[in-house]
């Protein structure tokens, strides 16, 4: 493992030696870090020399979701902020079709089913994220009833929490901290101005108390879109605009990633920025074969080909202004380093890094939560979400395009 040197000693040494202050750093047995202190903010260098490689293993524990099996079985298909963990190996994910939230056990048998269609006390119209407090009560957001609810876990009234403001839209991911939430809230605001979305600290009554981070605004185009007597106005974000991405530590402590070179920063509860962690290479530039292969993703994801010839007069103004949607795309000038970002139960870090292939997580680096670099990762597929103290999430489809969630276990090798 890598060993860090006190900061305040490294800031020194750095002071003292200008001339080799670009060597300056501990070097461990496979990765050097240089680290510095300015202006009360540990910073923390890492060259793109390979860090060790992590002798981790899987085995699968549970696949969940088939076509023939119970209704309580099936469900829309989940992103990594419609799921989460419980401390015994359980898993709890919204179904966003079947506006339901499902829990599991560890082994993937079905426990609970909590809400339903509607808008009543306990119901649900749009549910997104979701986030466990303890072992005691499910929470999920509900964006179009604009609320949170909780589901006590031993079968209580739900508790609802509205929005306090009709005029925001809040992020569908919530995190939990002791007292409240954690949540990007945006404002609605003319069409085309870029609005940042701020990540709030809320209380329980959703009421905001700091603002931790403030992200750069997304580039946002507004096309004009027309065909066969149907016209409809839609923005189209900027291709390879770095994401906002942020994942809450049981310390309250918040990950947060939002530009393209590789860096993250730990936020405290407040505001405060607590450490800077970077990684080099820097951002690569966006290439003419990344752009023809994000159109060509495009196309596949609209379920359009420009090969295939409609069926009538409906399927060819949708093709038309699939493809025009695709036409008015604009791209960043680089490729964003950071394309995922995690935090395991054991309050570890999770960067998955994308190499030569905009978008695809190539490498994952996996950081302990002060920020020393553990290593890397290369077959072992990026988690959406982590469950108990030694089981990781994915999603996947069936050979039917059922969506399936597998349970994984992970087997740690010691580090030398």
């Amino acid at each position: 493992m890598p060993r860090r040197q006190p900061a305040i000693l490294m800031l020194a040494a750095m002071l003292l030696m200008p001339g080799l202050a670009a060597c300056a750093g501990e070097t461990g047995d496979d990765v050097a870090v240089v680290v510095d202190t300015v202006e009360g903010i540990e910073r923390l260098t890492y060259s793109e020399d390979p860090a060790p490689a992590l002798d981790w293993s899987l085995d699968t524990v549970a696949v969940i979701g088939e076509a023939m099996a119970a209704e309580e079985y099936q469900f829309t298909s989940p992103g990594p902020d419609d799921l989460a963990g419980l401390s015994d190996g359980g898993i709890v994910v919204t179904d966003r079709q079947g506006m339901r939230v499902l829990e599991y056990g560890p082994a993937g048998r079905h426990r609970a089913t909590y809400g339903r269609p509607g808008q009543g006390p306990g119901e649900i119209r749009s549910p997104a994220g979701v986030a466990v407090e303890g072992t005691d009560t499910v929470w999920v957001n509900d964006l179009r009833n604009r609320r949170l609810t909780g589901y006590p876990r031993a079968g209580d009234d739900p508790r609802v929490v509205p929005y306090v403001r009709g005029d925001v839209f809040p992020g569908s991911r919530i995190a939990l901290w002791e007292d409240g939430f954690y949540q990007v809230v945006g404002e609605i605001g003319p069409p085309g101005e870029p609005i940042p979305e701020p990540l709030l600290r809320l209380d329980e009554q959703l009421n905001p108390l700091d603002t931790l981070w403030v992200p750069p605004a997304d580039r946002i185009d507004i096309v004009e879109l027309s065909a066969v007597g149907m016209e409809v106005v839609v923005g189209v974000p900027q291709v390879f605009w770095p994401r906002f991405r942020w994942r809450a530590l049981s310390t309250g402590d918040v990950v947060v990633n939002d530009a393209a070179d590789y860096v993250f920063r730990v936020v405290a509860g407040d505001g405060t920025v607590r450490q800077i962690v970077r990684r080099d290479p820097p951002a690569r530039p966006t290439t003419e074969a990344d752009r023809e292969a994000a159109r060509e993703r495009a196309l596949e994801e609209a379920g359009f080909s420009v090969s295939v010839d409609g069926q009538g007069p409906d399927a060819e103004a949708q093709r038309r202004m699939a493809e025009q949607r695709i036409e008015a795309m604009t791209f960043a000038d680089r490729i964003p380093r950071i394309v995922a970002l995690r935090v395991d139960p054991r309050d570890r870090i999770w960067v998955g890094v994308s190499e030569d292939s905009a978008d695809v997580v190539q490498r994952i680096d996996v950081y302990t939560a002060d920020g020393t670099l553990l290593g890397e990762l290369r077959d072992l597929p990026m988690p959406a979400a982590f469950t108990g103290t030694d089981r990781l999430l994915t999603t996947r489809k069936d050979e039917l395009d059922v969506p399936q969630i597998v349970v994984l276990r992970i087997t740690e090798a010691p580090t030398p």
